[in-house]
């Protein structure tokens, strides 16, 4: 699995980390678990999906060929 289960008891969400990388190379990003009660930092975006079958990969902890959309890609 990708990532570990929210706790239920714990107002929890899951922040993506990009790292940084030189222009025209494979994304690399980190998915972490994070307790809203610690005021996590971060920006949040809102991004529209296109079609699922227009897909680019990145590496997501570790895991290369992890696909998403091109249009997610982009953004990150």
């Amino acid at each position: 699995m990708m990532y570990d289960a929210l706790d239920a008891q714990i107002p929890q969400i899951r922040l993506l980390e990009v790292s940084p990388s030189k222009f025209n190379t494979v994304i690399s990003c980190t998915l972490r678990t994070v307790s809203l009660r610690d005021h996590p930092n971060y920006t949040a975006f809102s991004y529209v999906w296109e079609d699922a079958q227009s897909t680019a990969e990145i590496v997501l902890n570790d895991h290369e060929n992890f696909k998403v959309t091109t249009n997610l890609e982009t953004r990150l």
